[in-house]
């Protein structure tokens, strides 16, 4: 499962129809977690990676949270069944209608 997510975070990465300041969200969490300065000192032992761990995770969840869900399904294989308007293609009837005005029908006569 894990690797499966990481998979597809590297795939959205590549990606070039990701927008690049999606992709800085990742690359920021990264930085942190090898950066020396941290909310919580790497001294204390556990207690100073969990502050890493969250603000890793986090950014990895956000970045996939706000990345664009057509280019999510397209990648991770799922079949896309909306249209450019977001109309769900399976449950959509095609027809043909007209207005009818009782106002002006009235007048006409």
């Amino acid at each position: 499962m894990i690797g499966r997510i990481l998979a597809l975070i590297i795939k959205l990465m590549v990606d070039k129809r990701v927008p690049w300041r999606l992709k800085i969200i990742p690359i920021a969490g990264i930085v942190y977690v090898l950066s020396p300065w941290d909310f919580l000192p790497d001294l204390i032992p556990l207690l100073g990676w969990i502050d890493d761990i969250f603000i890793l995770i986090g950014s990895l969840l956000l970045f996939l949270g706000l990345s664009p869900a057509a280019i999510l399904r397209n990648i991770s294989g799922q079949k896309d069944n909306q249209d450019d308007a977001g109309y769900d293609k399976d449950n959509t009837i095609d027809g043909d209608f007209r207005i009818v005005d009782d106002e002006s029908e009235k007048q006409e006569e």
